[in-house]
């Protein structure tokens, strides 16, 4: 298992790649802006985006995954409403 963090934008955006080393298929999570240098580091890494997972729906999480790099099928964008556990409520 891989798991690599890449900063970006002048906020300091935490990225994660998590990726699997035998079969080079990897989610992006939070990518935030900076897709140029997200995608660096996973060609670097070899990997194949299969999912990109938001935690949350800031823009830059969510527009700079619309326009580059490699192709992600539009049901393999994850967000925090998929989720499960972000639906439930403390009682």
């Amino acid at each position: 298992m891989l798991l690599k963090t890449v900063v970006v934008t002048e906020f300091m955006t935490n990225c994660f790649i998590l990726g699997d080393e035998q079969t080079k298929k990897a989610f992006v999570v939070d990518p935030g802006g900076e897709a140029e240098k997200i995608l660096h580091q996973i060609e670097s890494l070899g990997l194949e985006i299969v999912a990109i997972v938001n935690t949350h729906a800031h823009v830059d999480h969510i527009e700079q995954w619309q326009h580059g790099g490699q192709t992600v099928p539009e049901n393999a964008r994850l967000t925090h409403r998929h989720c499960n556990v972000a639906r439930r409520r403390s009682p």
